[in-house]
This record gives structure tokens, C-alpha cells and sequence, in this order.
């Protein structure tokens, strides 16, 4: 029996779109873990290799003897393109004798699945380490996979979940990722160190997903397992970048956690690896010290959660932060030369027109001039997320908030906004994801990283002044329709950002940009 996991495009079509570096790591790890159950596995990087369609199911036929395919159903959009890939296959002749599902979509969404796709056999929930290698083995020794835990499938018309999950409770016992199938150019991976976050948030799909019947809310790899993966990718394969892809590398504040962030420091500095790596972390679990540490070490990036700079909305999503508690920890990522990412939400339940001007100001006042990766064009326009059977979604329910399912994700709830905010909303979104685009033809170019980081700091400026000065017009005009605010757009260059589609373009762009704000 082979496996065959794929990774196809989770992302929405006609968007601009940055390709991983590598194949998606959890198909990675899954495929280590059905080589040690003695099975052979092949991953089809459609995602970063930028197959399409046809090409990934000629990819999969093209592979010979019985097999069990997998696909990596992270998002909603990548629905669609599995529903295309399986209609050209003819499983049959191509002696595909199962077919299964896995990742945060899936878990939440086992019955639209099973419905849509009907040569999709089963649905593996939640951390599936575990229970993908049992299945392997259940279906090339012909037993009943439908007693495996966590596993949904159709019986009967109806869809059933079988009981209970599995999870790895050690890490360091994982094998490590198969990485055989990276290409040979990439000179950045993903590491996994650790699952899960102690936070409470209640937007968050890892509540639902990584504390489930007794989970530890925060379980780690030893600094050792950590840093002997790194030093084998160094110094076997050259890899000098590692996205780190925890949801809180930190771990919180406990002495356990921080001595490892530590130790794994020591290590990486003591082994002289010439790395780096970025992390994601909250907030409130960052000290000036340790930061410094890290650096030294490697570290360059760090996404925080931030969402917002009100402290009315971080109470309501229960963050555990407060405004001061973030600004603080903005100003000591800045300090240390580190760069910047932010989860920011201006966009939820309840916003108008000063609250967005508030929290423009926010990030004026606090991100302007950092070093931000990725740029503003994402912080100003993101927007809170509402998922289905979240602690959000039951509280927007008893507040009577009016919500509907959004036809495009399934598990995520649209709710009203009011009609203002919707009209700025539109016109200055669009702005936005045009100097996304123009960023995005940036980040591909070969230039040097400090002309690069020039050019986006640039950018992150068009979008700050071209946001707060579009606001500041529709507030001077009120009841605004949608033409008339296009008309009052305060910036003079907002209908040339989407012809930028050159290096030269975009300099010219932010050139004259500058001229105009010293007018």
C-alpha cells in the first residue's frame, strides 16, 4: 500500500498569492509516520510547485500499485479544486482504494465533505498523527477502519463520527518530517516545536481544535529535539531560514516554557548554526531579555496577536492582554531590530467609523516605520472571523447578533455591519489589495533585502496615509454613496496602484507619493 497526500492550492483564486517555500509540513510528518509503519509514501506539492488541476491528477495516476490518497483540507477554497482533481481521476483504474481527508476544515465540516465529495470514504478529525497510520493499515489488511477513532464516513445516507481521538502526548517521539520530497533549490523549511496555546480567545479555531478531552493546552519538543533537527537541515542540506509554525512558541510564562525558548537559544548560539527563524507568540509573553536572546540566536520575525487597539474589544474576545501589555511589547520587538507581523481586526461585530479611525490612529502611532512582514495592506483591512461553535459565535448568538454562513468557507459566519462602514469598507479594501499586489511583485523580485524592505516600508505608507485620509473624507462628507466616495478619495494616486505591475511602476509610484504628502 502507498500513500499519496496532497497539498493543492488553499488559497482564493485571483488573489495574489506568495507560494510556500515547502510542501505542507503536517503531510510531511504524515508521511514519516506511514514509512515507519512500513508503508511508502509520495507527497504532491501542487501548492508550492504551482501544479495545476490536470497536472496533479496526472501526477497521482502516474503512481503505481494499490494506494490510499489523502488530501490536506485546511481552508474552504481548496474544496473545489479537490472535487476538479477527483473527477478526472478514475479511482478504480487507478487502483485507488481510499480516499480520506484531513486538516482544520475538515474537522469542523465532515458532513458538507462527505455530502459534496462522494469518492471521499472518510473524514480523519482533529490531530491525526496517529489515526492516518492505523488507516493505512486498516485498508491495505482489509479490517474495519470505521472503529478507528475520530473518523467520519458516510453509512446509511447518514454521516457517522466514530468515537474518541488520538493525540501525540510526547512530540519528541514524532518522527521527524520526511522532507525527501522539498526541491532541492529551497533554502527555507517549516519546524513544528510545540501544539496548541493557553489562551482563552475566543475567535480562535485552536480551542477547538487542539483542546479537545483532556489535551494539554501547551505540549513541546525538548530544545534538544529542536535544535538536532536544525543542525541536521544546516548542515546536511544548507537551509539557513525556519518558519517556525506553533501557535505560541513561547508557551506562556511558566518557568518550564521560558527556559526552553531559552535553552533552545543557548543551543542554537553554542552549535554556531548561522540561522534564522521567525516564531509567533502572544503579547504578554515576551520580556526584553529573552528577545534578545532569541535574536542573537536567529531569531527575525514574530507575529503577535494583537487585534486591536481598543480595550473594550480585547476584553469581549477574552485576549488576556490589555492595549498597554501590547504597545509595550510592539515597542520591544522594534527595539530589538526584530520583524513585525500582527494579527489586527478592525473589522467585527459593532464597528463603525470612529472605531476604525481609532484603530488607523493605533497603528500610526505605534507600527508606522516598523518592520512589518507582511505589510499594513493585510492589518487594515483584516477582519474579525467568526467560526462555527466557537466561544465568539456563541456569544454574538446570545447578544442576538444577526449572522449568516458565508457560502464560500461554510464554517465561518458573515454578520451585518452598518451601511457606512460597508461602503468605506469596499472602496478602501480595493485600495489595499492593489498595494498588496504591488508587494507581492516585490517580495518575488531579486533585489537586494534592504532595497526590498525600503519599497515595502513605502508601501505600508501609501496604505496608512491613503486609509486615514479616505476616512477623514468620508467623514467629512456624510451619507456618502459608494461613487461619490471613489470621487473624494483622499489620495491622488489611488487609481494608478493598479497598474503597477513592475519594479520601475512601483518606484515611480512611491515617488510621487512622497511628493504629495510633502505638499
Amino acid at each position: 500500500m502507498k500513500c499519496i497526500l496532497v497539498d493543492l492550492l488553499s488559497a482564493p483564486l485571483g488573489l495574489p498569492t506568495r507560494r510556500p517555500a515547502t510542501a505542507s509540513l503536517a503531510l510531511q510528518m504524515l508521511s514519516a509516520y506511514s514509512q515507519r509503519s512500513g508503508f511508502q509514501s509520495v507527497i504532491v506539492d501542487a501548492y508550492s510547485s504551482g501544479l495545476s488541476v490536470e497536472e496533479t491528477a496526472k501526477k497521482i495516476s502516474s503512481v503505481k500499485g494499490p494506494k490510499l490518497l489523502g488530501f490536506a483540507v485546511m481552508s474552504s477554497h481548496v474544496v473545489s479544486r479537490i472535487e476538479s482533481v477527483l473527477t478526472l481521476l478514475d479511482l478504480h483504474a487507478c487502483d485507488i482504494q481510499h480516499v480520506t481527508l484531513g486538516g482544520y476544515f475538515a474537522t469542523f465540516n465532515q458532513d458538507f465533505l462527505l455530502q459534496r465529495l462522494g469518492k471521499v470514504n472518510s473524514v480523519m478529525r482533529f490531530e491525526v498523527d496517529q489515526v492516518f497510520a492505523q488507516l493505512v493499515s486498516a485498508v491495505a489488511e482489509g479490517y474495519d477502519w470505521k472503529e478507528l477513532p475520530g473518523i467520519a464516513y458516510r453509512e446509511d445516507g447518514k454521516v457517522t463520527v466514530s468515537a474518541g481521538i488520538t493525540y501525540p502526548r510526547n512530540l519528541d517521539e514524532l518522527p521527524l518530517a520526511d522532507r525527501s520530497f522539498e526541491r532541492p533549490d529551497t533554502n527555507e523549511v517549516y519546524i513544528q516545536t510545540s501544539r496548541g496555546c493557553y489562551g482563552k480567545c475566543t475567535f480562535c479555531l485552536n480551542i477547538m481544535f487542539s483542546n479537545q478531552e483532556g489535551m494539554p493546552n501547551w505540549r513541546f519538543r525538548s530544545a534538544e529535539s529542536v535544535v538536532d533537527e536544525i543542525a541536521h537541515l544546516a548542515k546536511d542540506r544548507g537551509i539557513r531560514k525556519y518558519n517556525i509554525v506553533d501557535e505560541n512558541f513561547l508557551g506562556g510564562r511558566q518557568k518550564d516554557a521560558r527556559w526552553r525558548a531559552h535553552r533552545i537559544a543557548d543551543l542554537l548560539i553554542k552549535n554556531n548554526l548561522n540561522i534564522k527563524f521567525s516564531i509567533s507568540c502572544r503579547a504578554n509573553d515576551i520580556d526584553s531579555d529573552l528577545l534578545a536572546h532569541l535574536r542573537d540566536a536567529g531569531l527575525f520575525s514574530i507575529l503577535l496577536g494583537i487585534e486591536s487597539g481598543s480595550s473594550g474589544f480585547l476584553r469581549s474576545i477574552k485576549k488576556g492582554t490589555t492595549v498597554d501589555t501590547n504597545t509595550a511589547a510592539i515597542k520591544m520587538v522594534r527595539e530589538a531590530g526584530i520583524s513585525l507581523s500582527l494579527g489586527f481586526m478592525p473589522y467585527r461585530p459593532g464597528t463603525t467609523l470612529d472605531s476604525l479611525d481609532a484603530e488607523f490612529r493605533f497603528l500610526d502611532s505605534h507600527v508606522r516605520g516598523a518592520r512589518l512582514s507582511p505589510g499594513l495592506s493585510q492589518q487594515l483591512r483584516g477582519q474579525l472571523w467568526v467560526y462555527e461553535g466557537s466561544p465568539e459565535y456563541h456569544a454574538l448568538n446570545q447578544k442576538g447578533v444577526r449572522m449568516q454562513r458565508d457560502a464560500n468557507t461554510r464554517n465561518m459566519f458573515r454578520y451585518a455591519e452598518c451601511s457606512d462602514v460597508v461602503t468605506f469598507r469596499k472602496v478602501n479594501n480595493t485600495l489595499l489589495e492593489m498595494i498588496e499586489a504591488a508587494a507581492t511583485e516585490i517580495a518575488n523580485l531579486q533585489i537586494p533585502h534592504t532595497r526590498r524592505m525600503a519599497y515595502q516600508r513605502a508601501l505600508d505608507d501609501l496604505a496608512l496615509d491613503s486609509s486615514l485620509g479616505n476616512l477623514a473624507a468620508f467623514h467629512r462628507h456624510s451619507k456618502m454613496d459608494q461613487s461619490a466616495f471613489i470621487k473624494h478619495a483622499r489620495h491622488p494616486l489611488v487609481g494608478e496602484v493598479s497598474d503597477v505591475h513592475s519594479l520601475a511602476q512601483i518606484e515611480n509610484l512611491l515617488e510621487r507619493h512622497g511628493d504629495s504628502n510633502g505638499d
